[in-house]
Parts: structure tokens; C-alpha cells; sequence
């Protein structure tokens, strides 16, 4: 067969129709010596697989609670926030959070978490009661009574939380 070569407009177009494939030295390029078009793109590397997160071991409430009872805050907030991050529709552990971050003496975090645990479970007799013993240390004793009511319509007034919130109000 024959090579032909098709020109267009100035530019070179090489169209080969071969019997057997030429050696690369062996292509028509128009007669110019260097390369006129655009360099060939650099192969794609090939896709590198993200390096997987390590997995973060998630404690338990009970590890949080024995944190808790050994007034190890700043330990009980860490396994917390890890808690609430795994599960965050977890009250108890919201509620928790809170009760750990006032003891610890962040009463605004505080109050922002038993805020969510609240927002998750209305009748949390547990949030209700710990966010009404910080509403009297903000000085807020009304604020503290309305969570009494809300425990005396959840529990009645024998419950542990009413008891609890009922004596740190002196009533």
C-alpha cells in the first residue's frame, strides 16, 4: 500500500494507510524537523487510596459514669465528646457531657449540652434535674423551679431527680 499525506489549512495531518507499520524515525511530519503540536500528557498516575482514619475506640457510658465517680473531669469530658460524636442523638450522653463540664466549671458548655439532651428527649428527668441545680449556681432560681415543675409532671415528687432538685432549692 501507499502512504499518503493529507494537508489542511497550513497545518500537517499524517493519514498512513500501511501494509506493515513504519518505524517510528520513518513518519511524515511535512518536511519540519521539529514538532509543531502539543507535546504528548504525561501517563496518569495511577489513583492512590486515601490512607484509612484509624479507627478511634468510642468508651462506653459506663467507662464515662467511673470517670464521673472519680472526679476525673477533664478524662470523663474526652470519652464524652467522643460519646456524642459517635452517637449524637444520645441524651444520656449529652446530659452527662453537661453534668461533667459544670463540675468541671464550664457552665456555659454546660448549659449548651444539657440544652441538646433536652432538645433530644423533653422528659430527660436526669438533664432536666442537673440544668436545674446550674440554673441556681447562674442565679437563675426560677429558671431552676420550672424544671422542678416539669420533673414533678414527668416522676411525681418521689422521684430521685425531684428529691434531689427540690432539696438543692430549699423546698
Amino acid at each position: 500500500m501507499h502512504n499518503r499525506l493529507i494537508r489542511a489549512a497550513g497545518a500537517s495531518f499524517v493519514c498512513l494507510a500501511l501494509a506493515a507499520p513504519l518505524p517510528a524515525f520513518a513518519i511524515d511530519t511535512g518536511g519540519n524537523d521539529t514538532m509543531t503540536s502539543a507535546p504528548a500528557p504525561a501517563p496518569a498516575k495511577p489513583a492512590m487510596a486515601k490512607p484509612a482514619k484509624p479507627k478511634v475506640m468510642v468508651p462506653t457510658l459506663a467507662a464515662a459514669r467511673a470517670d464521673i465517680a472519680a472526679s476525673n473531669w477533664t478524662k470523663a469530658i474526652a470519652d464524652l465528646k467522643l460519646i456524642v460524636a459517635a452517637s449524637p442523638k444520645s441524651a444520656d450522653g449529652w446530659n452527662l457531657l453537661g453534668f461533667s463540664y459544670r463540675s468541671h466549671g464550664d457552665l456555659k458548655l454546660a448549659d449548651a449540652a444539657y440544652d441538646t439532651a433536652l432538645k433530644l428527649n423533653p422528659k430527660h428527668t436526669g438533664a432536666l434535674e442537673y440544668q436545674g441545680i446550674l440554673y441556681i449556681k447562674l442565679g437563675k432560681a426560677d429558671e431552676a423551679k420550672s424544671n422542678l415543675g416539669k420533673i414533678k409532671a414527668i416522676c411525681g415528687t418521689t422521684c430521685t431527680e425531684y428529691k434531689d432538685l427540690a432539696k438543692a432549692l430549699g423546698v
